[in-house]
């Protein structure tokens, strides 16, 4: 809480995509990892510094849960997030519900290049994010309907994948509709 911090950062020297701020997420599978020293900013300091976005997108590799406990803090925060799916989906659902957050969508990250938003005509590539909030295909869902899909979609209670591991989602979530 409050500005900013040095944290040690663990760069994985085998694939770059599990560098993280925790040891064990950037070391898995027995990977070697170089540390290295970073400053870090809390949410507060950031909203405080920028502003509170209508948007947040947490992907940060292993301190994801790290994000959702700060916005836990705040008296503002964004009206949409999205968060991407590891095995701890079904707690993220439940702590944006906790947050506030009433309408949800699961997004496949590995189909983001066959979205084209139909207003600007935009096309994404595909290693992007994909869209956010309304521009996410789809209906918007309750907690309790995405955490039905997401069981019969991405994973079971346990944590188990059940999609293949060539898709990837990202667990979407706005306010109240008339909170926009």
């Amino acid at each position: 809480k409050g500005g900013s911090k040095e944290r040690t950062f663990y760069i994985n020297q085998v694939n770059d995509h599990w560098s993280s701020l925790d040891l064990g997420w950037a070391s898995r599978e027995g990977s070697e990892v170089k540390e290295i020293i970073v400053d870090c900013s809390c949410l507060e300091q950031l909203f405080l510094d920028f502003g509170v976005p209508k948007y947040l997108k947490i992907d940060v590799e292993g301190a994801d849960e790290m994000v959702l406990d700060q916005l836990a803090e705040l008296d503002k925060i964004p009206y949409c997030l999205s968060i991407e799916d590891c095995r701890f989906g079904y707690r993220y659902m439940s702590k944006m519900s906790s947050l506030g957050y009433t309408r949800f969508k699961i997004l496949d990250q590995s189909q983001v290049s066959n979205i084209k938003l139909p207003v600007t005509d935009h096309a994404f590539s595909k290693a992007s994010s994909g869209p956010f909030g309304d521009d996410v295909p789809g209906k918007w869902l309750t907690y309790e309907e995405v955490e039905r899909l997401y069981s019969q979609t991405v994973r079971d209670h346990q944590g188990n994948r059940l999609a293949d591991s060539t898709h990837w989602w990202d667990i979407h979530g706005c306010g109240p509709a008339d909170a926009a």
